[in-house]
């Protein structure tokens, strides 16, 4: 959805942003435990290019992540 959204605004946007994304992830499942604890037991990895953060949580040796979150949006709106 977003990546489409990017792409229309400028061509190769929205792979950029996927990758990044995708960069992210691997670098969480790398390193789960690099980000804080934001609230309760949910994480927050920032993006550092494009206004997002990946909500996730670490569960039983497993990374479940709830939702890339756009920070321009409503903070009351994440999880918690």
């Amino acid at each position: 959805m977003f990546g489409t959204f990017y792409q229309e605004k400028s061509e190769g946007l929205g792979n950029r942003f996927i990758t990044e994304i995708d960069a992210m992830m691997e670098y969480i499942r790398h390193h789960p435990h690099h980000f804080q604890i934001k609230y309760k037991y949910f994480r927050e990895a920032v993006l550092k290019v494009f206004p997002y953060v990946i909500i996730y949580s670490i569960k039983a040796n497993e990374i479940v992540i709830y939702m890339v979150f756009p920070t321009k949006i409503d903070p009351t709106k994440k999880p918690g």
